[in-house]
Parts: structure tokens; sequence; C-alpha cells
């Protein structure tokens, strides 16, 4: 699903791709974000404007089409253009209701004024910006199960197939 939300004070629009419920993107504090928009990221600062049946490929046609953003968040002169792109290129769906308020999350983006903190491995010292890229390394570098592509290296097991479609695989097995 694609979703437009706007944000209720300052003039930003925050566009994107969820597998399930948009309303369940929110809160948006450990996205990048302009800088005035730090401490204004909350689910109560949004509005679900529209949603659309879509995938990540038309997410990124949009972000093409529209490049003057600042990460996946837009001026919102911006709004009605993206919306009537996204009117041509994908079904309108209905707006989900909005549920009842969440308790939020805790986790911040780091090295931003909304008070995130950087996450830092034990064991080999990388840091990372969200708690689930921490996660993440530790499952594919520390703790990964490797298996064994037909082209002879060893590959994390999650990253099998996109591994199997890359260019350097593919020779290797041609060889």
């Amino acid at each position: 699903m694609l979703y437009l939300f706007s944000h209720s004070t300052l003039p930003w629009v925050k566009f994107g791709f969820t597998r399930g419920d948009a309303w369940r993107r929110l809160p948006f504090w450990t996205n990048r974000h302009p800088r005035l928009l730090c401490g204004r990221l909350g689910a109560e600062h949004f509005t679900l404007l529209r949603c659309w049946v879509g995938d990540l490929q038309v997410e990124a046609v949009i972000k093409e089409l529209f490049p003057d953003r600042c990460f996946e968040f837009w001026p919102e002169r911006y709004a009605a253009d993206i919306v009537a792109m996204l009117d041509l290129m994908a079904e309108s769906v209905s707006v989900p209701q909005r549920p009842p308020p969440q308790p939020e999350t805790m986790e911040r983006l780091a090295d931003c004024e909304c008070g995130g903190t950087s996450h830092v491995c034990r064991e080999c010292g990388r840091s990372f910006p969200r708690s689930i890229k921490l996660w993440q390394h530790i499952e594919d570098v520390h703790r990964g199960v490797r298996v064994k592509c037909a082209c002879g290296k060893q590959v994390i097991s999650r990253n099998l197939k996109r591994h199997q479609l890359s260019e350097g695989c593919k020779r290797a097995r041609a060889a």
C-alpha cells in the first residue's frame, strides 16, 4: 500500500510504501526527516490523506518524478501533484479509519534533535541508527547461517535469492 500523510501544523507531507495498514507506519521517529520536523514526528502530528494499491517500484517512480524531497518528506506544495500522478499510476483505496492511540516506541533516530541514540554492536563496535538494523547486522554477520551458492560463494541464507540474481553470481555460474 502506498500512503500520503500530511503534517498537521507544518507544510510537509510524508509519502511511502508499507505492506500493512498505513496507520501502523506512525510514528515517524526513526525516519530521516527535515530538521524542522524534529520533535514533531508523533502520530498526533499526522493525518492520512490518501492510500493507493502499489509497491516499492511505484514508490521509486514517484521519488524519481519528485526529486525535491528531504528523504521521504516533501514540501506540501508537491502534495497535489503527487496525488494526481498516483491517481494515474495506481488504484486509489479508501483511507482506513484512524486507530486508537498506541503507546509509542521510545526508539528515535540517532544524531537528531529528536533525542535518538545509536545502537552499537557489542562484538565489532559498528554503530547503527535503528535497533532493527543492529539486529539484522548481528544476525547476518555474527550469527548468520551461510549457505553455499552454485557460484561457489558463501552467502547469508536470507540473501541467497538476491545474490543469485546479481550479475556477479550469474557471471560466475556461466564461467
